[in-house]
């Protein structure tokens, strides 16, 4: 049995392990195809060549795309890619890694004073004029940040839905349920920084590749009351195996995609064990992730194998 991992990243997005980790921890585990899809950048791809020894299997070139659907944030996954081609286009679509959190940092801000949220206004002040003396853009994002300042005034206990969860919500929970959730009375309309959908779409296509949604279940239920829309909105397929879905999870979007007619891809979403401990590379719901789930796409792509 073959095993796969098309769902990635490095420290050249998010991540904080290196390319050359992430290659060595793949051939251990002796998979037979693995895939980096660092968030809005193919820049990895540019440093494989030098580390391209670390891994004796195939290397699908993919990347993760963020884009809105209903006004929330999404991820779509590109496999099969020109990356050089690619480069180019998100250059014309995307602000740079550092740009982006700068821009972020001010309208996640004046989205949370628009709702009446209790912040200092020294933090308001330095998150809007200057967010670098907070944070460092070119490696982080503004939300660990923004939630705790939110923490601070018990005031704000009336925008979360108990005591319990104000007091224990992680940034991954707020930004999913809070920022990006259009319903939610602390959206912060993203927008502006990402691509259109139907252009993410394109982008894609015209680089050879093939477009799957990412983490389906990670979204809030405005997206996922939404499949239907999405399944009907251009994708290829849809990421049914993934790091963290439970046994449940993946057989409904396994069954979900057979309905539809769609594609179906998985991987783990690894970014280190030290940044994301639950999303272990090679893995989906604690099993390894079957060659066989891809066999009715690879075709497809095989020929922009690296």
């Amino acid at each position: 049995m073959k095993y796969i991992d098309l769902h990635s990243h490095t420290d050249f997005s998010d991540a904080v392990i290196s390319l050359d980790h992430s290659l060595c921890v793949a051939d251990e585990l002796g998979l037979s195809l693995f895939s980096v899809t660092d968030h809005n950048t193919v820049e990895a791809y540019s440093a494989l060549p030098r580390y391209r020894h670390l891994f004796g299997g195939k290397i699908l070139p993919g990347v993760e795309l963020s884009t809105t659907f209903k006004g929330d944030v999404i991820e779509v996954i590109g496999y099969g890619i020109n990356t050089e081609k690619m480069d180019a286009l998100i250059k014309r679509n995307y602000l740079s890694y550092y740009d982006k959190q700068v821009k972020e940092a001010r309208l996640d801000t004046e989205a949370m004073l628009a709702a009446g949220v209790t912040l200092d206004a020294e933090f308001v002040r330095a998150m809007i004029e200057e967010p670098w003396t907070l944070f460092d853009p070119s490696r982080e994002t503004n939300r660990p940040f923004l939630l705790a300042e939110i923490k601070r005034h018990p005031e704000n206990l009336r925008f979360f839905e108990s005591e319990d969860e104000f007091l224990n919500l992680d940034r991954h929970r707020f930004t999913r349920n809070y920022l990006f959730n259009a319903q939610s009375r602390l959206y912060s309309d993203q927008s502006s920084l990402s691509a259109a959908l139907l252009t993410v779409l394109d982008m894609i296509k015209s680089c050879g590749g093939l477009s799957f949604l990412a983490h389906p279940f990670a979204y809030s239920q405005n997206v996922f009351s939404s499949l239907d829309d999405l399944a009907a909105s251009g994708l290829d397929g849809m990421e049914c195996f993934y790091g963290t879905f439970t046994p449940e999870q993946k057989k409904f979007m396994f069954d979900f995609c057979e309905e539809k007619g769609l594609y179906k891809s998985g991987g783990s979403d690894y970014h280190g064990i030290a940044m994301r401990p639950q999303n272990i590379l090679g893995r989906s719901a604690g099993e390894p992730i079957p060659f066989t789930l891809i066999e009715p796409w690879f075709e497809k792509v095989e020929n922009n194998l690296m």
